[in-house]
């Protein structure tokens, strides 16, 4: 796989960040697709739970190693 040795010299936090990415576009793709307001509204707050979680633990794990 041409990209095996990028992943190789990347941590933990950076994977998780290209996930996030990923998942966030994806699911940006799908609330495109339905373009309803109710659905973009969820779409936002879902958005910021999650990456505002995903900062929580990745300090939280940073402060304990």
């Amino acid at each position: 796989m041409i990209l095996a040795p990028i992943f190789d010299d990347i941590d933990r936090t950076e994977r998780a960040t290209i996930g996030l990415t990923a998942a966030y576009l994806a699911t940006l793709s799908a609330v495109w697709l339905v373009d309803e307001p109710i659905v973009w509204l969820a779409w936002a707050i879902g958005a910021v739970a999650v990456s505002g979680a995903a900062m929580i633990v990745a300090n939280r794990i940073r402060s304990i190693e």
